[in-house]
């Protein structure tokens, strides 16, 4: 994966001194919070949410989804834009830094 691509992994609600009583914080496992990392997102990549199995949760293009995203309890990684991964009745999952197709047992 290309070093200027985000990668924030295990996001977590944290609450800041003097924050509103009603709003929500998230930051990763690093202490980056979520609403400020978010404008660092390129519009040229996928930005897929995985669980903590590596289950793709949602994989977006736009810069116009992915900041509506909710990452709680979920990671988030930046990669090159690939058509492939946007079709339809197709699951995936982010192991060892690769999409790869979900394997579910029946």
């Amino acid at each position: 994966m290309p070093l200027n691509l985000l990668h924030m992994r295990n996001f977590r609600e944290y609450r800041p001194k003097d924050a509103p009583r009603n709003d929500m914080f998230l930051c990763d496992e690093e202490g980056r919070d979520w609403y400020e990392w978010r404008n660092r997102l390129k519009p040229s990549t996928m930005k897929i949410l995985y669980a903590p199995n590596g289950d793709v949760v949602c994989i977006v293009r736009k810069l116009e989804e992915a900041i509506l995203m909710n990452p709680l309890d979920l990671s988030l990684v930046e990669l090159p834009y690939d058509p492939k991964y946007f079709v339809k009745d197709k699951c995936w999952a982010f192991l060892n830094g690769k999409l790869v197709p979900a394997e579910y047992q029946k």
